[in-house]
């Protein structure tokens, strides 16, 4: 929330200063509702829309988790505020409207909320005062920095209730960074001093340490350690690597350009390029060091980055070398393996093709060699196997291909071997022959139609006693690492979209071995990847049938602001609101229908967008037993005279509306997203 604020108290003095308004972005979608002029990025989704509250969200409405964003008119604000913990913080002037500043939380049965709520200190023409909520739910509040301060620069305000700057009271938003501010990261071996209009996001002791100016053009990453193993896996195979040197040091640079837009040219946000700089040097114990450089090519040039570059000293404490040749050196798709340069004793045979050496007492056998992993193998197209496939590729690896749902990956096929198929063929597992490692690929359905925030949060749940170093998502794609025990652990998660497919590869090994497996995980994280899926039970979407059962006609989503929606969605509320006992807005995840036949599945929230409160509820007990979701299940017909809910579900923990296939004999289209 630190970086949060001081952004958007920045961009907030700017635009009291000067009284116009910041320039649309181009591509964002502007709004008004009674007269308030405001745009939002097209990424965000209009969740509400209505005459005295506009609602909107980026992330996962079904979970929820994401960021959100509502306007909205009151006589006093209260009833917002009613919906939460909150705290004043602050006397703040937007386009030359003073507002109360409030920030608040939330947390109702493992549904975390934090924000913030504006309420015009002075009503508007129509009498109301204007309210903008501020909130992410399961999500870091920062994460919404950017956005947040471009969307209130937005804002054109009616022209009553405009007053002269009011200052800031009470607790004040931090003041963005200047050169004198300083501290220390990474463990104490890094010195910060910070330009003006930059900010961290890390303490002294976090394994990463996050740096961005308020121009939001990029990014500065700096890792030790796990969180440094972990940034080397971002760069794809076949990036450009060649010499360079950051802090001092000399390191292996890594370069690639990314897809995702994510980096503000001044005008709109816009995929940037990368720079990966692992540095030759290592802390003692080859703890690795390394830094991400991400940003448009004015940042990469400009002098943001050197201002901030400046700022940082590197002192390495005694006993810091030389990396190991697996640890300092890019893994890109020209690497070539280099020799093991001692093969294992029996009985852990080694990865490399020389011969073992004669067998030694237990006791004294060291761990098997890793060795360094091939090139990657050529492109595997499409397959359709009926049955798991393993294939012999080179110098003691192999390609294991799943037969059910496609999934590949090449791993060490001297040093892993695998477990039994299990019954569903889902993916399989393997152990490594001296024990001390595992590595796993599965693939399963989404089907609670989880976003990639949604299904980190599900992943954290099944893993409480994980110590997390490091975290990273992109579209399609996340990233979990850090300690479980003596262990450290690598899950990369792959999404499909719109097919609802999930594909998984984790692998853990011993934490005094990270050096040694740096490479292999890197290579085998980039070898993993998705095939076909012959037989899926996935539906296309399109009309179906099944036998003796409904046909249907085309499927399709009703739009926002149609008839068709709100009388889906009016007739969904009754039962549901009458099994609650309480209000609800829904935050949908599927809705499909033929025109007869509808399918809802959602998430409810409370009147005013915030968390929903269960514990007011008749499942209040169950709730607080964690035996059931937050997920809304409703099916509904409609005979020409209107739309009718049939049947209910309130919290399932599993596919319910299976059920309904057999009891109505609906096709399964109906309910996938």
């Amino acid at each position: 929330m630190r970086i949060r604020q001081a952004i958007l108290s920045g961009l907030g003095a700017a635009v009291c200063a000067t009284g116009a308004l910041a320039e649309v972005p181009e591509g964002w979608i502007s709004f008004d509702m009674a007269g308030v002029v405001y745009a939002l990025p097209p990424d965000w989704a209009q969740v509400e829309d209505g005459d005295r509250l506009d609602g909107f969200m980026k992330g996962d409405p079904s979970v929820p988790s994401g960021l959100g964003f509502g306007i909205g008119l009151d006589d006093d604000g209260q009833e917002y505020l009613d919906e939460v913990t909150a705290t004043p913080a602050a006397v703040v002037t937007l386009d030359g409207v003073a507002f109360d500043r409030w920030t608040f939380t939330a947390d109702s049965d493992g549904m975390k909320g934090e924000g913030e709520v504006y309420v015009s200190t002075d009503p508007l023409d129509d009498g109301d005062r204007l309210v903008l909520l501020l909130s992410a739910l399961n999500t870091p509040f920062a994460e919404g920095a950017t956005d947040y301060a471009a969307i209130l620069a937005t804002l054109d305000l009616p022209e009553a209730g405009r007053a002269e700057p009011a200052p800031e009271t009470g607790a004040a938003d931090p003041a963005p960074a200047t050169a004198t501010e300083a501290g220390a990261a990474l463990g104490g071996v890094l010195a910060v001093s910070l330009p003006e209009g930059w900010y961290r996001l890390g303490d002294d002791v976090a394994e990463q340490l996050v740096l961005m100016p308020v121009s939001a053009q990029g990014t500065v990453t700096l890792a030790r350690g796990q969180a440094a193993q972990a940034l080397a896996t971002e760069a794809p195979a076949g990036a450009t690597a060649f010499d360079g040197e950051l802090l001092g040091q000399k390191a292996r640079v890594t370069s690639w350009d990314g897809s995702l837009a994510e980096f503000s040219d001044g005008v709109t946000f816009r995929p940037g390029s990368y720079r990966l700089y692992q540095l030759a040097t290592c802390l003692p114990g080859d703890e690795p060091l390394a830094v991400l450089v991400g940003g448009v090519e004015a940042f990469h040039n400009g002098t943001e980055l050197k201002a901030v570059l400046a700022g940082l000293t590197l002192t390495l404490p005694s006993g810091s070398a030389a990396c190991p040749a697996a640890a300092a050196a890019p893994k890109t798709a020209a690497a070539k393996p280099a020799a093991v340069a001692e093969p294992a004793p029996e009985p852990a045979p080694e990865l490399a093709p020389e011969p073992a050496a004669e067998p030694q007492p237990v006791a004294e056998a060291p761990a098997p060699a890793l060795g360094t992993p091939p090139p990657p193998p050529p492109d595997q197209g499409e397959p359709a196997w009926a049955e798991d496939s393993i294939t012999a590729s080179s110098e003691g690896w192999s390609l294991y291909q799943n037969g059910r749902y496609g999934t590949f990956i090449e791993y060490p096929s001297s040093y892993f071997t695998p477990d039994a198929l299990p019954t569903n063929g889902d993916g399989r597992s393997f152990a490594s022959v001296d024990g001390q490692a595992r590595f796993y690929v599965f693939a399963q359905w989404n089907v609670l139609a989880l976003d990639e925030a949604g299904l980190i949060a599900e992943d954290k749940k099944l893993m409480p006693d994980a110590q997390i170093t490091y975290e990273r998502a992109g579209p399609g794609w996340y990233v979990l690492s850090g300690l479980k025990g003596a262990d450290i652990f690598y899950r990369r998660v792959l999404v499909e979209w719109p097919d609802g497919l999930v594909r998984v590869f984790e692998i853990s090994y011993p934490q005094a071995r990270a050096a040694e497996f740096d490479a292999t995980v890197t290579y085998m994280s980039q070898s993993f990847g998705p095939g076909t899926s012959p037989g899926s039970p996935m539906d296309d979407g399109a009309a179906g049938s099944v036998s003796g059962g409904v046909t249907l006609g085309e499927l399709f989503t009703p739009p926002r602001g149609t008839a068709d929606r709100s009388a889906i969605l009016d007739a969904a509320r009754v039962p549901v609101e009458s099994l609650l006992g309480r209000k609800v807005l829904f935050q949908i995840s599927v809705l499909r229908t033929d025109g007869a036949w509808a399918y809802l599945q959602a998430t409810p929230l409370a009147p005013g967008g915030g968390p929903f409160d269960w514990s007011r509820t008749p499942y209040a007990q169950d709730w607080a037993n964690d035996m059931m979701s937050d997920v809304i299940m409703v099916l509904l017909t409609n005979d020409g005279s209107g739309w009718v809910a049939l049947d209910t579900i309130v919290g399932p923990t599993d596919v319910a509306w299976y059920g309904w296939t057999d009891s109505y004999g609906l096709p399964e289209a109906l309910f996938l997203p």
